[in-house]
């Protein structure tokens, strides 16, 4: 046979073979990768998504410190007037109660471990009903300040913030929470001159600058026991 007519017939063989079906080819098993690289994507850590909300709400109000944790430091802007940490503080407060007047309710004052302790039990018997802490000072201009902030602890019943001048005696209520830490700013403005604990709306308003004496006082025909804790009192 010839040789060109050899390789003809050669190459039409393996085009017959092609066109019949591929050859199999036995592929190779895929390798076992480390389950990290197969895993399907991770969900963020506790810490990643808190980032990533403080990122979509940038103007997102962060939640509040616990009203129980102390002890707890004024703002930089206000000026120091009672800081009951310091345990001579105390000393120059006194209780004056409805005896004086016929009554039988009584309270103290006391130093606890970081504050002062307005402590005691009110009745209603004979006419009486308040109960009064009260710190005498040498009166000191706070005619630049526009409040007090007093940092309490109370059980649930409302208190009076007790000022005195010269002239009158000035009352603010506020109502605390049972066995929580709270902040009260208690406006100039908002004190009302009263005469033996009835307002006077025809009194002179509050000055500042004339405060000679502050205190704490408890009346509402609210009787029983009761415990009002002070860490500070400051002007601001």
């Amino acid at each position: 046979m010839q040789p060109l007519r050899f390789l003809m017939m050669v190459g039409v063989a393996a085009l017959c073979a092609c066109v019949a079906g591929p050859v199999p080819v036995k592929l190779a098993a895929p390798a076992t990768l480390p389950a990290v690289a197969v895993a399907p994507t991770a969900q963020p850590t506790a810490a990643t998504q808190v980032l990533e909300t403080r990122t979509a709400m940038p103007n997102s109000t962060p939640e509040p410190a616990p009203a129980t944790v102390q002890p707890t430091e004024p703002a930089p802007e206000t000026r120091m007037l009672f800081d009951f940490r310091d345990p001579n503080t105390v000393r120059n407060w006194q209780n004056i109660d409805d005896p004086v007047m016929g009554g039988v309710s009584s309270s103290r004052i006391t130093q606890g471990a970081s504050f002062a302790a307005f402590a005691g039990r009110l009745s209603l018997e004979n006419n009486g009903g308040f109960a009064s802490v009260r710190g005498r000072v040498v009166p000191a201009d706070l005619g630049g300040f526009e409040k007090l902030i007093a940092r309490v602890r109370g059980d649930g019943k409302v208190y009076v913030c007790q000022l005195r001048t010269r002239d009158a005696v000035y009352w603010l209520r506020f109502a605390t929470r049972a066995g929580e830490w709270q902040e009260f700013a208690l406006p100039f403005a908002e004190f009302v001159p009263t005469y033996f604990g009835v307002p006077r709306p025809n009194g002179t308003p509050l000055n500042p600058a004339a405060i000679g004496e502050y205190g704490f006082l408890i009346a509402d025909k609210q009787a029983g026991p009761f415990s009002l804790e002070v860490e500070w009192i400051v002007a601001g």
